[in-house]
């Protein structure tokens, strides 16, 4: 196959959709990036869920940094869930195939797991560094008249 020869049309590119939103890549390569996504996926969401079980069968002794890794575990398993699909089913139809709605959709739950995810890693980073610069951090205080 040459460099340029489209696939429209055939078994993996359905016709309907426009020339710019079909892949570069070989279609070989868009086979192995979907089978890694889908792997990648998967185990995100056995390790984001499992995490979750886990918390919420000790529910009554959290405290709030693990509120926050809980957080984290939320967003992540939300992109795998509600993100992943969309580039895993593209790469394995080698086009983008949800046209402008479905690209509209996957910016802004993208956007808002993205943020989630990323506010969250800061405030756990913050949480980790003033509990280890600050030695008073966390210990409760109390006052005595």
């Amino acid at each position: 196959m040459g460099g340029n020869v489209s696939q429209r049309g055939s078994w993996f590119v359905p016709s309907s959709v426009h020339p710019l939103f079909v892949s570069q890549l070989s279609p070989r390569t868009d086979s192995l990036i979907a089978v890694f996504l889908t792997f990648t996926c998967v185990t995100s969401v056995v390790g984001n869920g499992t995490s979750l079980l886990m918390f919420c069968r000790r529910r009554k002794k959290l405290r709030p940094p693990e509120l926050m890794i809980i957080n984290l575990a939320l967003c992540d398993l939300g992109f795998s869930l509600l993100g992943a699909p969309f580039f895993i089913i593209s790469s394995w139809s080698h086009a983008w195939v949800f046209g402008d709605t479905g690209c509209l959709l996957y910016g802004i739950q993208g956007f808002l797991f993205g943020i989630g995810s990323l506010l969250t890693t800061c405030l756990i980073s913050l949480d980790r560094c003033l509990k280890i610069c600050c030695l008073r951090y966390g210990k409760s205080q109390i006052l005595t008249l």
